[in-house]
């Protein structure tokens, strides 16, 4: 019993530890991204998210970042050949 108790409370700790530090850099991942009325998709092509989301805040090679406005988390998404990969929230600005 005492080995469970244990085991319990280091497996609490170590989900704990890792939401805050998740939430302290901004690296939680979604599989979606809304865009006015519109969602984007892990799979979708890049021409379907600029038609849904417009052009990115900035563009760097594979890597989007979308700023949605004051107060909102950044979106970070990486595409390969041409199709979304991940979407990360990254911080707010």
């Amino acid at each position: 019993m005492k080995s469970f108790v244990s085991g319990l409370s280091l497996a609490i700790l170590f989900t704990c530890t890792n939401s805050a530090t998740a939430g302290e850099t901004g690296d939680t991942t979604t599989d979606a991204l809304k865009c006015g009325n519109h969602l984007v998709n892990i799979g979708d092509t890049e021409y379907q998210v600029i038609e849904h989301c417009g052009e990115p805040s900035y563009r760097e090679g594979n890597r989007w970042t979308y700023n949605q406005g004051a107060g909102a988390l950044l979106r970070i998404l990486t595409f390969a050949d041409g199709t979304l990969q991940s979407i990360v929230l990254g911080n707010r600005q």
